[in-house]
């Protein structure tokens, strides 16, 4: 095959070309034990994860065949396509990556009802006081005590303010 890959007569095979010969066969054969290492790797991973084929789809003779639920997540996000296809471990982690995200959205969606049902504001302001201190709550430096309520009262009663 590293004769006809590199298009030498095999009949008249001068020194440098097997040398040639000799590096391009054992570049196949290490291209070989690293896809048959892959494979392996791949199969232990499909092996341990027994919901694989509902998740990321199953093989069918020499077709692939992709679940629905990998399909849809590629064609909205192609950017994690190649990931997908590097590995069997890839494919898995972004449909159950998918699926942790969908449940905290979920989370989130029934918090943020929760709090606008009880009217409860948990944004912060960008101008009050409370973003500056990075507070929750809007407005919140505006609010005073009672002892510093008494205290601007007796300033006040005292002249303090007065021209």
């Amino acid at each position: 095959q590293a004769i006809i890959d590199l298009g030498y007569d095999p009949e008249y095979l001068t020194e440098p070309e097997r040398g040639n010969v000799f590096a391009r066969m054992t570049q196949n054969m290490n291209v070989r034990n690293s896809q048959n290492a892959q494979a392996q790797a791949n199969q232990q991973f499909i092996n341990a994860n027994p919901d694989y084929n509902e998740a990321v789809g199953r093989q069918v003779g020499n077709q692939f065949i992709p679940s629905a639920e990998i399909t849809e997540i590629l064609q909205r996000k192609p950017h994690l396509t190649a990931a997908a296809y590097a590995s069997s471990e890839g494919a898995y982690r972004i449909v159950t990556d998918e699926r942790a995200l969908k449940e905290l959205q979920q989370k989130t969606a029934v918090n943020d009802e929760h709090l606008s049902q009880n009217e409860i504001d948990n944004k912060t302001s960008v101008v009050s006081g409370a973003a500056a201190a990075g507070g929750a709550i809007p407005g919140n430096a505006g609010k005073v005590n009672v002892q510093q309520q008494q205290d601007m009262e007796q300033r006040v009663a005292d002249g303090e303010f007065n021209s």
